[in-house]
């Protein structure tokens, strides 16, 4: 079943296992769509005058 995934963790290596664990869940964050607010947020940046 790991076909079915995203990420694939092998946890032979704790300290490793849990660093990758810290970056799947901060570059999740920082998706586009789970942050409503950055399309307005950049389009008001885009609308300023120069």
């Amino acid at each position: 079943m790991w076909g079915e995934y995203d990420y694939v963790i092998l946890n032979d290596d704790f300290d490793l296992a849990y660093a990758d664990l810290a970056h799947i869940y901060h570059a999740e964050r920082l998706r586009r769509s789970r942050n409503p607010w950055l399309k307005p947020f950049v389009q008001k940046l885009l609308d300023e005058p120069i």
